[in-house]
This record gives structure tokens, C-alpha cells and sequence, in this order.
């Protein structure tokens, strides 16, 4: 500690730079975000809070695969990673509804258990865009409803469209980049 109370930099950057790092507020039983998984129809919202979660937390790499179960011949790594990993594990089965939980395969391994789950809830998003699109042009003012509202409705599908429907864009500025070929098909 430095003078007044404060922590010095180099005793806060050794936990700030390690994913191994769990902080007291870690706990087991932690609902570590609370919208709660109910398959499909919420997939979307639930993943992106969750990877919002783990990423705050320097956690996310063991979702993507970029933080790798160490080797046997790294005891002390090994043993990190698997405190962490079953800390992993136990926060998604606290955002799952119980009774989808029960239909999950339980697994030790949080990479594992994350594919699983995104496999059998998230949908393709040839039929996401297909949804937005019907709902976009089926929305209409309600009665009693206000501009502002109406229009945040409308907002919200077509931020939908957006992050479902992603158009090619040339990245080269000089079509050296295929997107042509990418778009005639």
C-alpha cells in the first residue's frame, strides 16, 4: 500500500494483467449477470451479456478458446486455470433456467460446455433476418402510442437488421479484396 491507503500500481497490475485472478467478489454461487438463458428465443441478449461479463472480467479467452487448458507439465498453471474454469462453468449454469439446465450436458470444461449451448440456441441468421425483416414490415404506430416511443421500437429492429445483416464492404479501397465475388453469389 501506498501512503494514504492506496494500493501502489505494481500491486494492482499483477491482478489487472492475470485471467487466473479471482477477486473476492467472485463467488461460486455468483449470478454473474441477470438475464437468465431460456434457450433460443433469448440467446442472443443472454450471450452478449455474458461475453460483456467475462470480458470485464479478463475471463472471455477461456469462452473463445484463446486461453488454453495448460499442460500437465505446468502444475500450479494447470491448477489456475481449472479454478477459474470451474468458477466459469458453475456462473453458466447460474444464467440457465432450470429446467433447460437439467437438458444441458454437463461438462468440466468451459469452452466445451459455451459450444454446446451457442450449437443448440443460437439460430442462423438467415432466419434472424428473415424475423426482422417481417417484424419491420409489420410495425406500426399503436394507438395512444408516442412518436418517441414508435420510433425507438423501430430503432431497435433495425439495429436487429444490422447485426444480423452484414453486407460485404470493400476493406481494400481499391477492390483488391474479392467483396465482388463475395457479393455476386
Amino acid at each position: 500500500m501506498g501512503k494514504d491507503g492506496e494500493s501502489s500500481g505494481d500491486e494492482h497490475k499483477s491482478h489487472k494483467l492475470s485471467p487466473y485472478y479471482l477477486s473476492s467478489a467472485d463467488k461460486f454461487g455468483h449470478k454473474i449477470i441477470q438475464v437468465t438463458l431460456k434457450g433460443e428465443s433469448n440467446f442472443d441478449e443472454w450471450s452478449v451479456k455474458f461475453h460483456g461479463a467475462l470480458h470485464a472480467k479478463k475471463k472471455l479467452g477461456f469462452l473463445t478458446g484463446a486461453i488454453k487448458k495448460p499442460s500437465e507439465s505446468k502444475p500450479d498453471e494447470l491448477e489456475d486455470w481449472g479454478v477459474v474454469n470451474a468458477m466459469l462453468v458453475n456462473w453458466i449454469f447460474n444464467t440457465i433456467e432450470e429446467k433447460l439446465g437439467s437438458t444441458i450436458t454437463y461438462t468440466e470444461e468451459v469452452k466445451v460446455l459455451w459450444d454446446d449451448i451457442e450449437g443448440r440456441f443460437s439460430v442462423g441468421n438467415g432466419p434472424k433476418v428473415s424475423r426482422v425483416r417481417g417484424a419491420i414490415s409489420a410495425c406500426k404506430k399503436k394507438e395512444g402510442e408516442s412518436v418517441s416511443e414508435y420510433f425507438c421500437r423501430m430503432k431497435s429492429l433495425f439495429d436487429d437488421y444490422d447485426k444480423y445483416d452484414r453486407t460485404p464492404m470493400c476493406e481494400c479501397g481499391g477492390c483488391k479484396c474479392s467483396v465482388n465475388q463475395i457479393l455476386s453469389r
